[in-house]
């Protein structure tokens, strides 16, 4: 419990610079930069799953009961692809660019940089997460993703010359380096000698991307399903409604993973302990336990937000924000919605059902591109909300299925439901 509230704490204290970051640039700023900085962070976030090659999943299994010095020499093994692939990913894009095949992209090299350390910083955060380091990881998290904004937006406050969107590219990576330097510090009691001198197991490399051919298309689809819509929306309607779906959906994405780092994140090793020594009836009962207490918490928390966004929100002088009422309410129901379904997600995952886990994420990417597509063709910006409320509950239907309705009748479901929720109310 005291590392849930401490993980989400630190998650909290991230999320609230990062949504105080997207009132000062609405603010400040305009919708455009908004909206540029709502595709740049969205390709950031896809490029871990792009350039993984689904090495994570099977990697972060193995390293949650493991001796430092085995789980180290693993997580090298895996940084040493990340490194390759972004890489090469990153030569493509100057290629690309200095050919005119795409535009060319202000201060590339830089977004560039940072991408590499973030994919970076992404791959050592799960690792850490898997090795019941959830403190370390996200106090890390912090330092990358919610430090730098702090300082940005209080001197942008008396000097107007740094409300721009390349200083805060370089606060950006001033964090990044300061991540890692805080990693290093805290893990300098490991055995790096060793890890360093290690043969790079080149055959677990190559069994491994070869295995986990569905496991890479599922990182796609859970990543895809998150950000492919705003692209989409700039695709359609351009920049400035980016920049508005971004606003909105920057804090129904703080509701979600705030409840996912203080309870589902911390749950999955205790998942997986469960499964392998407990079977697969523990198992099912701590994941209706941890389902209602996402779906509690998250109601309450979404209730609050929507009260405090509804106040502040004629005090930003944009108008254009209080001209779809009914975006925001459906978005944070959408989250609502996924977090249960994240928690079904990592019973898949805890239970070695890979194929289903796989299958359920990739159909993710395609419903939200499919649900974005069609009601913006057909209902316009006003109801795009209904997009990610529409993934969610088919993800959410999917899952129960995999879960329990190939192994139970629908009336020990019932039941089942009902005394996770009794369990729940009491604990």
């Amino acid at each position: 419990m005291t590392v849930g509230l401490i993980s989400t704490g630190l998650r909290g204290l991230g999320l609230a610079a990062r949504f105080a970051l997207t009132l000062y640039m609405a603010k400040y700023l305009n919708l455009k930069a908004v909206g540029e900085f709502g595709l740049v962070y969205g390709v950031i976030s896809i490029a871990p799953a792009f350039l993984g090659l689904g090495l994570n999943f099977r990697l972060n299994r193995e390293i949650i009961s493991v001796e430092a010095l085995a789980a180290g020499i693993r997580i090298r093994d895996r940084l040493s692809v990340t490194l390759v692939m972004t890489l090469i990913a990153s030569a493509a894009v100057f290629l690309l660019s200095s050919t005119r095949i795409i535009p060319p992209i202000s201060h590339t090299g830089l977004i560039i940089v940072i991408s590499i350390l973030e994919v970076l910083a992404f791959d050592i955060h799960m690792s850490l997460i898997s090795m019941r380091m959830p403190v370390l990881a996200n106090t890390l998290l912090f330092i990358r993703t919610g430090s730098w904004i702090i300082p940005y937006i209080g001197i942008g406050l008396f000097n107007p010359r740094i409300r721009n969107f390349d200083s805060l590219l370089y606060f950006w990576f001033a964090a990044l380096v300061a991540y890692f330097a805080v990693l290093f510090i805290n893990l300098r009691s490991w055995p790096w000698t060793s890890i360093l001198k290690a043969k790079i197991d080149r055959r677990w490399i190559v069994g491994t991307v070869k295995s986990s051919g569905l496991i890479y298309a599922s990182d796609l689809g859970i990543v895809g399903s998150m950000y492919l819509d705003r692209f989409i929306i700039e695709y359609m309607l351009g920049i400035e409604l980016t920049g508005i779906f971004t606003f909105f959906g920057s804090i129904a994405n703080a509701i979600q993973v705030l409840v996912n780092v203080g309870v589902i994140q911390v749950s999955l090793p205790r998942l997986v302990d469960t499964f392998r020594e407990s079977g697969v009836t523990a198992l099912k009962k701590m994941i209706l336990r941890d389902l209602w207490k996402v779906v509690l918490s998250s109601l309450f928390m979404s209730l609050a937000v929507y009260v405090v966004i509804v106040l502040l929100l004629p005090h930003m002088g944009r108008a254009r924000l209080l001209s779809y009422p009914w975006l925001f309410p459906t978005m944070i129901a959408g989250a609502v919605v996924r977090l249960g379904s994240d928690v079904l997600d990592y019973g898949l995952y805890a239970s070695g059902m890979d194929s289903q886990y796989a299958w359920s994420n990739l159909a993710g990417i395609i419903l939200s591109a499919g649900f974005t597509f069609v009601i913006l063709r057909f209902f316009g910006f006003y109801a795009v909300g209904l997009a990610p409320i529409g993934t969610a509950l088919v993800l959410l239907l999917m899952r129960i299925y995999f879960l329990f309705g190939q192994r139970t009748s629908a009336t020990e479901n019932l039941r089942d439901l009902t005394q996770g929720a009794a369990a729940a109310s009491k604990g």
